[in-house]
């Protein structure tokens, strides 16, 4: 990207290595700051309210779970440098050429909902925040105002969340510092107790939270120069995102348990903290509006990709993002007003149930990518019309990621189906683990059965 362009000129295109700048240090600050947010402050706040974990079981288990989750978010996004491309054009090297549209659909289809989801959200607060503006407008501005972020593109995201990695940081500390210097409740380290099962609910929370963002990440690492190597980029992701998470789940939990009850986490946030409660409420509102820019930049990334998959020569620049940018403003928007809070609540339970379908995928790709392929992919053939060396359609890839799927069913409970299993271990969701845990056997069975299958003819070949 020129230093010159205002917007960034790529899209879904190979980044070459004289248009490559930045330093990993700046990843840190990304993921800080986009994952300091109003529904990781309410997600939080479960640990204590739901599973009446005591603060430090709770505190245990969120640092726990953010730790091994962010491990995924982070080998993720140390492919970025190495490849020069966004993720789902880099699913094309496990899954071929058309096999990735299936998980390209599925992510277009989450980044939409949070997408939709954070403009109803922002709308709300915005109207709360000044409430002379009407809620559709409300709705309406903080829309356009992500929309505006993502359209400028890789740059801009970086630095806004460079400058709000200070901002909320500093902010969530002096906040815990206000809340902490108030007289605590006499049971306030003695309130709930420690139990296996809700220690580990929560532990599976924050790794799956985690685990999530992983189609996001190499979208904003695959600018960085390809001689950076994967330790810095992995490092820095790895810290910004949980120490970020971290950093506002124990805000949640301090809150709702300096105010008890079982109310609304951002309500007990903004009593708990005093004068600076409203100053928090308009600086998560800001953190809203770029974490959604976030979400408009990956979903049209994904749907160019989607899209390029039928047109090889096509490798469409600035002008084909920004209408695809507006036609998912438009529509975001459309569905946003038109949605009953009802609608929204199914919506977010429909989207939270997608997710199941990225287990498998992150660990199809980072084993693909760091033990089959040791780092090495031919990007020329990904952009192939005939999938070159990866082919149009890898039916052992999909088939293992399907059977990663399908492990989960028995083990699942969502708001719209509880299997036979799903409260081996009451309150936790333990699908994920079981998808983890069959698709990297499978995957590295497949490969090494391949490998020595290959042998015997290597060596006659000698």
């Amino acid at each position: 990207m020129s230093q010159n362009n205002v917007i960034e000129n790529k899209s879904v295109d190979y980044v070459p290595e004289n248009e490559r700048h930045g330093q990993a240090r700046s990843l840190f600050t990304l993921w800080f700051c986009t994952n300091i947010a109003p529904l990781a402050v309410v997600t939080g706040a479960i640990s204590t309210q739901t599973y009446h974990l005591n603060i430090l079981s709770a505190i245990s288990a969120i640092i726990a779970g953010h730790l091994f989750g962010g491990l995924f978010l982070a080998l993720t996004s140390a492919q970025g440098p190495r490849v020069g491309i966004p993720q789902m054009v880099q699913s094309r090297a496990q899954f071929g050429r058309y096999g990735s549209l299936l998980v390209i659909c599925f992510t277009t289809a989450i980044y939409l909902g949070f997408f939709i989801s954070n403009v109803t959200l922002s709308g709300k607060v915005i109207n709360n925040v000044i409430p002379a503006l009407p809620v559709h407008s409300a709705t309406i501005l903080g829309a356009v105002a992500a929309t505006l972020i993502g359209i400028v593109g890789y740059r801009f995201i970086h630095h806004i969340n460079k400058v709000g990695a200070w901002v909320m940081g500093i902010a969530l500390v002096v906040g815990l510092i206000v809340m902490l210097d108030r007289p605590l409740p006499v049971d306030f380290w003695q309130r709930g107790s420690f139990s296996l099962n809700g220690w580990f609910a929560t532990f599976c929370i924050c790794a799956v939270w985690q685990i999530s963002f992983s189609p996001y990440t190499s979208d904003y690492s695959r600018y960085l120069p390809a001689n950076i190597g994967v330790f810095k980029p992995f490092i820095c992701t790895w810290l910004g995102a949980c120490c970020g998470t971290i950093l506002a789940f124990l805000f949640g939990v301090v809150a709702v348990n300096l105010v008890g009850g079982e109310g609304d986490a951002m309500a007990a946030v903004r009593q708990a903290t005093g004068w600076l409660g409203p100053i928090l409420m308009v600086l998560f509102l800001l953190n809203i509006i770029c974490h959604n820019s976030m979400n408009l930049y990956g979903s049209v990334l994904s749907l160019i990709t989607a899209v390029q998959t039928f047109r090889p020569a096509w490798l469409p620049a600035a002008r084909v993002r920004v209408v695809f940018s507006a036609v998912v403003l438009v529509g975001g928007v459309l569905v946003s007003l038109a949605a009953s809070a009802n609608f929204v609540s199914f919506f977010l339970n429909l989207i939270w149930a997608l997710i199941g379908v990225l287990i498998p995928w992150s660990v199809i790709n980072l084993l693909d990518f760091y033990v089959v392929k040791q780092q090495r992919y031919d990007i020329p053939s990904i952009f192939r019309a005939d999938g070159g060396r990866y082919g149009l359609v890898n039916a052992n890839a999909l088939l293992i990621y399907f059977g990663g799927v399908v492990v989960q069913i028995p083990f699942v409970e969502n708001a719209f189906f509880t299997g036979p299993y799903a409260h081996l271990i009451p309150g936790a969701d333990i699908s994920w683990v079981i998808s983890l845990v069959v698709t990297s056997a499978a995957y590295l069975l497949f490969h090494k059965k391949g490998a020595s299958l290959t042998a015997p003819q290597q060596q006659r070949a000698q």
